[in-house]
């Protein structure tokens, strides 16, 4: 059965740049992934100019801190996780769907951790 918890995310954007330039999605990877901050989710999507970021962090404290470093501004939100296998994850979607709470954002993977998080309030 899948478990369902309440989890705080950042969101923000970044400027749509190839490659790693400064400022762009890519530098901000790169930087995620020297900084060693561990992450429990994270999807991003391009709308227009710009890349919206979507993120979990294990230490929330930790990742502002992160954001304040490299001048991004983030919105700290409360989002529902629900963590279990690909088949658990999509009842839990399809649940949400028929009971007319369509989450606002999903992330589904098939590798043994699935889960999906909606938005339940801004902070």
């Amino acid at each position: 059965m899948a478990t369902e918890t309440s989890e705080d995310y950042f969101a923000f954007s970044v400027a749509t740049k190839k490659g790693t330039s400064p400022g762009g999605f890519g530098a901000l990877v790169n930087q995620l992934v020297s900084s060693r901050l561990k992450l429990r989710g994270f999807s991003a999507f391009v709308s227009g100019r710009r890349t919206r970021v979507f993120c979990i962090p294990e230490d929330p404290d930790a990742f502002r801190a992160f954001a304040k470093q490299q001048g991004l501004r983030v919105s700290r939100k409360s989002a529902s996780v629900g963590k279990g296998n690909s088949w658990q994850a999509l009842g839990m979607l399809n649940k949400w769907a028929i009971s007319g709470e369509l989450p606002r954002a999903f992330s589904f993977s098939s590798q043994g951790e699935s889960f999906v998080y909606r938005e339940i309030h801004t902070g």
